[in-house]
């Protein structure tokens, strides 16, 4: 695969926004709430399907999106709410660390200069949905 899910083309630099791609909630499936500017709702949900697109908020440990927390929803190519196309799947921490260990440097630039191409994606605030920008 050579972009984030949801991007529109390839990184061509580390603040390429059409790059950047969907912000998932870990665990959750591709149902909308992953655009970026899709509204932001505080109610958990229950199941592994929350049957809405919202962003789901909490300041509740362990901020998660789901009650009671499921750590299972991600794990493998055949995951329950994997957003990945067929065949592939999230990597790793171990893996990810893994890679990164090789980045030139361990910051934004390193991260754009791997063979990944990894652009400066951003991720939501747990609490609210506000977009944040992360290095990497």
């Amino acid at each position: 695969m050579d972009r984030n899910l949801g991007a529109t083309q390839v990184a061509t630099s580390s603040s390429d926004a059409a790059s950047f791609g969907d912000l998932y909630q870990w665990g959750r499936l591709a149902d909308g709430h992953q655009v970026r500017t899709f509204a932001v709702i505080t109610t958990l949900s229950s199941t592994d399907v929350p049957g809405n697109a919202n962003f789901i908020g909490t300041s509740v440990s362990p901020l998660d999106w789901h009650s009671p927390q499921n750590d299972n929803l991600w794990q493998g190519v055949n995951g329950i709410n994997n957003p990945c196309l067929t065949g592939f799947r999230i990597p790793t921490q171990a893996e990810f660390n893994a890679e990164a260990a090789l980045f030139t440097s361990q910051n934004q630039a390193g991260a754009f200069a791997s063979p990944l191409k990894i652009p400066a994606a951003g991720s939501r605030r747990y609490d609210n949905g506000t977009n944040i920008a992360t290095n990497y």
